[in-house]
């Protein structure tokens, strides 16, 4: 059968964490999760860091947390590239 989806579950130990728009906190805030909540897990940032989370109601259905604040249940994640990181290498390669 097709491998079980990955999924995070927001840490007990934290009330609240925040949803950004991408991997940094840098990223404006889209939201937030609350302790124990559960969300399908998409991918991660390539330093592990960061975890691009199912999240609808902003564009592309897509955002990240701050790894450390969540439980990673389930299979791998493909490490996704952050918008910049491919503006920087479309530049590289034109």
């Amino acid at each position: 059968g097709t491998p079980a989806a990955a999924y995070i579950v927001v840490k007990l130990d934290q009330q609240q964490i925040n949803v950004r728009s991408g991997p940094g906190r840098l990223y404006p805030q889209v939201g937030v999760l609350l302790a124990n909540q559960e969300v399908p897990a998409k991918g991660r940032s390539s330093g592990g860091e960061w975890i691009m989370i199912e999240y609808l109601g902003v564009s592309g259905g897509t955002a990240w947390v701050y790894s450390p604040l969540v439980d990673l249940i389930g299979g791998d994640l493909p490490v996704v590239e952050s918008p910049e990181v491919w503006k920087k290498k479309l530049k590289t390669l034109g």
